[in-house]
């Protein structure tokens, strides 16, 4: 009886020892599939963002361009600037080139630590470069009288102009450039009334031409502006200005050929370039970096708007 009685006792040490050991397995197989869970939910986001930056790098310069392209069109058309419809492409971009730029700046501090125990300070040196070539991307080209010279306008004159049937904020025109008679487009609705779209104007006349709401615009009529964009009037040459001759600066005449010049490649962004040192004077005068706009029967001079953007 005493030897069975230990057996049946060794018999139920062994199954509690059994029981325990089955917990702690089954607990050690719970943490397992955690940790392997995590680790490759971890991979999935690496490798989701590692796509996403070869994305971004593809076609961030194609997203650009079309964002560039459309803040002209409202510009152009008169439209107040919406949110761009690529904000969000552009703010994750932005955030993942602030994160390379972070472990970029980390870096050196490491490499620091190097040559002290290596006396060879080669390794700097690519660090020292980098900075250089960022600071040359980052230099934008100053707008100079060479670049102003390759810009065609014209003195036009209205001949008919009429309300865009689908739009609120465009007028159509046809008007004549001395050459041809041009149809342009222009988002004036809202700031000119339309009894006043007659008479000379001035014209951009070497832009390429596209079309804007289904209507094939071939240059654009320039306007001084505010910067809220809230007031806008045309520019207006003297009233014996001669109709297609072209816009010249102060003291420059014998730069500015009046042959038509050829049309302007949206890939030199010359538009884009000349554009921020168009502006009007304290005396109303349009001027290019101070230098006053001229025909060949003087000055042109906005209706009001001093010290405002041309465009």
């Amino acid at each position: 009886m005493i030897q069975f009685e230990s057996l049946r006792k060794r018999r139920l040490l062994i199954c509690d020892q059994n029981i325990q050991l089955n917990k702690i397995y089954n607990n050690y197989q719970f943490k397992k599939d955690n940790i392997s869970k995590n680790i490759k939910q971890q991979k999935e986001r690496q490798i989701n963002k590692m796509a996403q930056r070869k994305v971004f790098s593809h076609f961030l310069n194609t997203i650009t361009k079309l964002d560039n392209l459309i803040h002209r069109l409202e510009t152009n058309v008169g439209k107040v600037h919406s949110v761009s419809p690529f904000s969000q492409i552009l703010d994750i971009k932005q955030q993942t080139e602030e994160q390379n730029t972070s472990s970029k700046t980390t870096t050196p501090q490491i490499n620091q630590a190097k040559p002290a125990m290596d006396t060879k300070p080669v390794e700097n040196k690519p660090e020292e470069e980098k900075p250089k070539v960022e600071a040359k991307k980052s230099e934008l080209k100053p707008p100079t009288d060479a670049d102003f010279q390759q810009v065609d306008i014209r003195v036009g004159k209205i001949v008919e102009c009429w309300k865009h049937p689908e739009s609120e904020n465009l007028y159509c025109e046809k008007i004549d450039i001395g050459t041809e008679v041009r149809q342009i487009a222009s988002g004036l609705q809202k700031f000119v009334p339309i009894e006043n779209m007659s008479g000379l104007v001035l014209v951009m006349a070497n832009l390429k031409a596209r079309k804007i709401a289904g209507f094939e615009s071939n240059g654009m009529v320039l306007c001084a502006s505010n910067a809220e964009h809230t007031q806008v009037e045309l520019l207006r040459p003297p009233v014996d200005a001669k109709v297609g001759e072209r816009v010249f600066l102060e003291g420059q005449l014998e730069k500015f050929p009046q042959e038509m010049q050829p049309v302007l490649n949206p890939k030199k962004k010359i538009f884009e370039t000349v554009v921020p040192g168009l502006k009007t004077d304290a005396e109303l005068n349009a001027t290019f970096e101070g230098k006053k706009w001229m025909t060949s029967a003087g000055l042109i001079k906005a209706q009001s708007l001093a010290n405002c953007h041309i465009s």
